[in-house]
């Protein structure tokens, strides 16, 4: 979940360590990825087993 303000949250199933939060356990509700913080996310794109997002200085982030 991408909030107003350019942070990421996620939260679900997380088998393969797809919501990066750095474990495989399962979110129970939406929890700021740390980890990401520092950058204005602009976009996300999730399959099953990943995402990948762009910030807004250009990067881009694989997770999963």
């Amino acid at each position: 979940m991408l909030s107003a303000d350019g942070k990421l949250y996620a939260f679900g199933a997380n088998s393969y360590g797809v919501l990066g939060r750095g474990n495989t356990e399962d979110g129970k509700s939406p929890e700021l990825v740390k980890n990401l913080q520092e950058y204005d996310i602009v976009h996300v794109a999730c399959g099953c087993t990943h995402c990948f997002v762009t910030t807004k200085c250009k990067k881009i982030f694989a997770i999963g």
